[in-house]
C-alpha cells in the first residue's frame, strides 16, 4: 500500500533528523552512571542496587533506545558512536538477564556491524567491549544469553585483530583460546549441578 509506505518513509525521515537530539537529551542523560566491569567499587554504596533513572522511572527509555536505533540510517550510528557505547555497557553490566541481553543484540547491532573497525581498534574501546562481553558468559548465565554472547564475541575478536585473514592469526587463536579456557570451561566447572546450556 502506498499509505504505508509513505508513513514508513516519513516515519524513517524524522528519526534520522532527530535521533541523535533524542539520544543526548532524552535517553543518555538516564544512563549517566559509568560502566562499571568488573572492577569492586571502593564505595559499598555503588552496587547493583543504586538508583538507575533509566529502570526506575524511564523503564521504556531501553525499548525506545534499541527501537530507534534499529530504525535509524546507519550512519548515524556511527556518527553518534560516543553517545551510544555508554548506554550499551550500561545495557551489558546490568545483573537483569533482559537488559544484558539487549545490550549484546544492540553491540553487535551497532558496534560489530556497524561502526568503522579502526574507530572500534583506535579508541582502545575494543577491550571494554571484549571484557564486557566476556562477563556474559559466567555460570549463572542463562543460554539465551550465551548464545548472543559466543558468536558476537568471536566476531568482535575479528574486529580487533588488524590483520588480512583475522581468524588465521595467533592473536586471534590466543584470544579465542582464552576466552574458551578462562570462561566457558571454567563456568561449566563452576556450574557442576547447575542447569547448564551446551
Amino acid at each position: 500500500n502506498n499509505n504505508d509506505n509513505n508513513f514508513i518513509l516519513n516515519e524513517k525521515l524524522i528519526i534520522n533528523k532527530y535521533y541523535e537530539e533524542i539520544l543526548i537529551n532524552k535517553i543518555k542523560i538516564l544512563f549517566n552512571q559509568p560502566y562499571r566491569g568488573s572492577k569492586i567499587k571502593k564505595d559499598f554504596r555503588n552496587n547493583i542496587y543504586d538508583i538507575q533513572l533509566w529502570k526506575t522511572d524511564h523503564p521504556a527509555s531501553v525499548y525506545a533506545f534499541y527501537w530507534l536505533t534499529y530504525m535509524v540510517d546507519v550512519n548515524y550510528i556511527n556518527d553518534c558512536f560516543s553517545q551510544i557505547v555508554p548506554i550499551i555497557l550500561t545495557l551489558i553490566d546490568d545483573y537483569e538477564i533482559p537488559y544484558k541481553l539487549l545490550g549484546v543484540k544492540l553491540m553487535k547491532y551497532c558496534i560489530i556491524n556497524h561502526t568503522d573497525p579502526v574507530q572500534i581498534r583506535s579508541t582502545g574501546l575494543a577491550n571494554v567491549f571484549l571484557e564486557a562481553l566476556r562477563l556474559c558468559l559466567s555460570f549463572h548465565s542463562n543460554p539465551d544469553l550465551m548464545d548472543e554472547a559466543l558468536p558476537c564475541i568471536i566476531s568482535l575478536i575479528k574486529l580487533m585483530i588488524n590483520y588480512n585473514e583475522p581468524q588465521n592469526s595467533p592473536e586471534f587463536f590466543s584470544l579465542i583460546e582464552k576466552v574458551v579456557t578462562e570462561d566457558i570451561v571454567k563456568g561449566l566447572s563452576l556450574a557442576i549441578g547447575k542447569s547448564t546450556a551446551v
